[in-house]
């Protein structure tokens, strides 16, 4: 069986641009894998499953989509396969004034 991650509720607890709502990409290894709205004080159960893959660890980032001005990078988190098994994780990422978290696990299915 392959090891995957879920990812499962993304928090936003500041956002990063002033007006608007701050539109939060998650990134596996450097694929998109989600994206969405949120304002501050907003959760969102993103219930988004991933195959870990051959490498290790893996990296799961935070951008939040600036068009038509660059994105902004808000932080990424190192993801490692002997996390499987292991209860629900959650990476933090507080970067650009911003400050979101996205809670995971790594399992085995």
């Amino acid at each position: 069986m392959a090891l995957q991650v879920h990812f499962a509720i993304l928090g936003c607890v500041e956002q990063e641009d002033t007006f608007g709502d701050d539109t939060p990409v998650i990134r596996w290894n450097g694929q998109e894998t989600w994206s969405g709205e949120l304002d501050s004080g907003e959760e969102v159960d993103t219930n988004h499953f991933v195959l870990f893959g051959d490498s290790d660890p893996g990296i799961v980032s935070l951008t939040e989509r600036d068009w038509p001005d660059a994105d902004d990078h808000l932080g990424h988190h190192t993801i490692r396969k002997d996390e499987v098994g292991q209860d629900w994780r959650r990476a933090i990422f507080r970067s650009d004034e911003a400050s979101y978290y996205l809670d995971y696990q790594v399992f085995e299915g």
